[in-house]
């Protein structure tokens, strides 16, 4: 389906069940190439709340991120193929060619549970916000997440909580990110994640 691209493992396990979009690594202990992202292949405009839902299969071990406004700085499309690989190796994401915000809702370790959700913004890597990550220990799912991106106002909200804020100056890390692209990731010692839905919503600057 051209409406999604997926950037991961050659031989990874996909398949459309009734509660979604399952996916499976197979390299769940490959801490270099078992990760994966699945894109939404359109450009989102520059106000947009985001909300997915997703059941791991275990809450307690993975760690999940989603890019928002990613975009290439020069104008193509971030899939353009003179592009660097990134097959979900993290640093092609985080301080590659192209631009984004990430939060990661859900982070563990193995089985410790970090509960921090960490929100960076891209290309640098750098460290914007931290919030509550209220997913990791909070059970099977599943879970929900929703990130509301307002000019440069963001907001992130786990299974009903608010977790994170964040407003973007545009001067202390670089101007705001406007619309692009929007990718889940989940890391490798996930194994495996059932996407349930991932629904956009435009949004008002000034309603």
């Amino acid at each position: 389906d051209d409406q999604w691209i997926l950037e991961g493992p050659d031989d990874m396990i996909v398949k459309t069940k009734e509660d979604g979009l399952y996916m499976e690594t197979p390299s769940p202990e490959d801490n270099a190439d078992g990760h994966w992202v699945l894109w939404a292949n359109r450009v989102f405009p520059d106000n947009y709340m985001v909300e997915y839902t997703f059941t791991p299969r275990d809450d307690r071990q993975g760690l999940n991120i989603l890019f928002f406004s990613a975009y290439h700085p020069d104008g193509e499309t971030i899939f353009d193929l003179d592009l660097p690989y990134r097959g979900g190796n993290f640093r092609p994401y985080i301080v590659g060619a192209i631009n984004n915000y990430h939060i990661s809702p859900w982070a563990t370790d193995g089985q410790n549970l970090r509960a921090t959700s960490n929100m960076r913004k891209n290309t640098g890597f750098r460290l914007v916000a931290r919030g509550d990550d209220v997913i990791g220990g909070g059970g099977p799912g599943p879970h929900t997440v929703r990130i509301l991106k307002v000019g440069g106002k963001i907001r992130m909200e786990s299974n009903g909580i608010l977790c994170l804020a964040f407003d973007d100056d545009g001067e202390s890390y670089g101007p705001v990110h406007g619309g692009g692209y929007i990718g889940v990731r989940f890391m490798a010692h996930t194994g495996y994640a059932t996407l349930h839905d991932l629904k956009v919503y435009s949004v008002s600057e000034n309603p």
